[in-house]
């Protein structure tokens, strides 16, 4: 894991500029590691994201996660929704979304489980030097047969040009810790 940070660290000192703002047209990847606190239970994470500016500070989105666990169990989910981006600083944006919500679990040998709600998250996007953005929120899902949740996230990216970026991000609740490696492709340029 040392390996990859410091090639990271490396290529965000290289002078890449951070584009006039903040850019809301967006496809991203990621891949990681999940883990669940109170069963030690392991598995692989991957993502897929597309973001698109509609309006001066509003977007839409859509993401799509899958979790595969060594014991067989699969886990996806997938939200879309509507945010609002604004402003409070040259270097720094209120980000607030609200999405429709859907979990679907897998258990082989003893059938699936579907589930869908609402989520609602407030988070902060700002740019600590030319190319490096760091980003943080709170998210709360509420779903339907499941209960509701409350995760915090936290990550980096470092803009290598204006249409890619690459970084680090995690998401921590009570029960459940992610760990993902991101990539960005920018289109509103």
């Amino acid at each position: 894991m040392k390996y990859p940070v410091m090639v990271l660290i490396i290529l965000g000192l290289t002078g890449v500029a951070l584009a006039e703002g903040f850019d809301y047209d967006f496809v991203s990847g990621a891949y990681g590691q999940i883990d669940f606190d109170d069963f030690n239970v392991e598995g692989d994470v991957y993502g897929l994201g597309l973001s698109i500016g509609i309006a001066d500070n509003i977007h839409m989105f859509a993401d799509y996660q899958a979790s595969d666990f060594d014991f067989g169990p699969d886990v996806s989910e997938w939200s879309a929704g509507i945010g609002i981006n604004t402003p409070i600083s040259d270097d720094m944006d209120v980000v607030a979304q609200l999405s429709y919500e859907n979990v679907d679990l897998d258990v082989p040998g003893f059938g699936g489980f579907d589930d869908d709600g609402y989520g609602l998250s407030i988070g902060l996007r700002a740019a600590m030097s030319e190319n490096v953005e760091i980003n943080a929120g709170i998210s709360y899902i509420d779903l339907s047969d499941s209960g509701d949740n409350t995760t915090f996230d936290a990550g980096f990216l470092f803009n290598l040009s204006e249409t890619i970026a690459l970084g680090v991000n995690g998401s921590w609740d009570d029960d459940v810790s992610i760990y993902r490696l991101t990539g960005r492709v920018y289109f509103g340029h």
